[in-house]
């Protein structure tokens, strides 16, 4: 009896995923990893996004640990899917307040140079902290 609840329960999951509408966009998303993460953080759920046809490569960005930005990768003039933007910071364990700073610094770049007025975020942990303080600002 078990088994078959355990059936029921993962076919009614599987249909309801099977009815999931995602609305398609254009507009950039940001990754920004929690404590300790890192691009291996943030890789695989950037990976499935352009598998499952969401979204295309796009950018990383580096941050040093000076503050200097460096940005590996371009936005596209005119992208057919929402381009993604990873970030690194210099260390796994700077912090909301401190990648707050850097997150800030990135978006005036990301404006002045790519013209990106709007952009979508996945934060995780402590990148999700420092999003909403950035939004704050």
């Amino acid at each position: 009896m078990g088994t078959e609840l355990a059936t029921r329960s993962n076919q009614s999951y599987e249909d309801h995923q099977s009815k999931l509408v995602v609305n398609h966009t254009t507009i950039p998303v940001l990754f920004i990893y929690g404590w300790a993460g890192g691009l291996h953080s943030e890789l695989p759920l950037a990976k499935k996004a352009i598998k499952v046809g969401v979204a295309q490569k796009g950018m990383i960005i580096y941050v040093g640990p000076s503050g200097q930005i460096k940005m590996t990768g371009h936005l596209p003039n005119h992208p057919q899917k929402s381009p993604e933007i990873l970030i690194k910071f210099p260390n796994a364990y700077i912090g909301e307040f401190k990648e707050k700073i850097e997150l800030h610094k990135i978006l005036v770049l990301l404006k002045r140079n790519y013209h990106v007025d709007q952009y979508n975020a996945i934060g995780h942990s402590v990148g999700a902290y420092a999003l909403v303080a950035q939004s704050e600002q």
